[in-house]
Formats: structure tokens, C-alpha cells, sequence
């Protein structure tokens, strides 16, 4: 077993701080679409979406 040490090295300890957050922001905002997509069904339309990126149909 290797004991935890806190505070030993902070650069570590915000880099895995700040990692997690982004993962759970992630993770959240994913639940939140799914739930909306089931909610609400949509359908992509891939050539309007390329026209309006590159101004060129697909």
C-alpha cells in the first residue's frame, strides 16, 4: 500500500484537479444532450450544414 501524501506535489495535484472537472463538465453536458435528444428527436441536415460552413453544397 502507498500511503497518500497531500500537498506534496501541487503542480500534479492541479493538473488532475483541473483533468476531473473537465471530464465531469464533459460527462454532464453529455447526459444533459442525450436526455434532450430523446425529448426532442432532431435530424441533421448535412448539406445545409456544409453550405452554411463552406458556402459549397455537398
Amino acid at each position: 500500500m502507498i500511503k497518500a501524501e497531500p500537498g506534496k506535489n501541487k503542480a500534479e495535484e492541479k493538473s488532475l484537479t483541473t483533468q476531473l472537472q473537465t471530464v465531469v463538465s464533459a460527462d454532464a453536458i453529455a447526459q444533459y444532450l442525450a436526455a434532450l435528444r430523446e425529448t426532442y428527436p432532431v435530424s441533421i441536415d448535412r448539406n445545409a450544414v456544409t453550405l452554411a460552413v463552406t458556402g459549397r453544397a455537398y
